[in-house]
């Protein structure tokens, strides 16, 4: 069975932290909708800074997906990350945090990108 990862904000911080120390875990598409890669609440100050991650030929297989409007992350955010990783941002123009208040509960485009071959 293929192995799809989706993470959204914050818990984007939680994915990345497992596959910093699971290498052995291969996947076969990651998304990282609306990623913070900077501490901003308290509670989860022990997940930042996000730990180094050298994805080598596995970085195709990962993808942020990112609005230039976010009001919570800022876009130079999305692209330090996106330099941090070496992976490719999906700009989503005018989409807010990518969340429900922001009008995306279903999400057809991402539900077809996670399912494509």
């Amino acid at each position: 069975e293929p192995l799809v990862g989706l993470a959204h904000s914050v818990a984007a911080a939680l994915l990345i932290h497992y596959v910093a120390r699971h290498s052995d875990v291969k996947v076969d598409k990651v998304f990282l909708v609306s990623p913070t890669r900077v501490f901003r609440i308290p509670e989860l100050k022990s997940f930042f800074p996000l730990p180094t991650v050298d994805l080598g030929e596995d970085r195709e297989k990962y993808l942020i997906v990112a609005s230039d409007n976010d009001p919570y992350i800022p876009k130079e955010e999305f692209e330090d990350l996106s330099r941090d990783l070496d992976v490719t941002i999906h700009w989503m123009p005018g989409a807010g945090h990518l969340n429900v208040a922001a009008g995306y509960g279903p999400f057809p485009w991402l539900y077809e990108q996670a399912l494509s071959e």
